[in-house]
């Protein structure tokens, strides 16, 4: 899982891109203040399984 680089100065989010790289500088407002990608490793849609908290006598 990726989360997006954001530009800090516009709030421009990433979305689209496919480069793992940062990129060098915003679209909107040509600032260079920006994010890095952030990577995490998941399993992809598993829902986690609650625990019964009520005991059977």
């Amino acid at each position: 899982m990726m989360e997006k680089p954001t530009c800090i100065d516009c709030g421009y989010e990433f979305r689209h891109r496919t480069r793992l790289k940062r990129p060098s500088r915003c679209p909107h407002c040509r600032s260079e203040a920006i994010t890095y990608p952030r990577f995490s490793i998941g399993e992809k849609g598993v829902k986690k399984k609650k625990r019964n908290s009520t005991l059977s006598s």
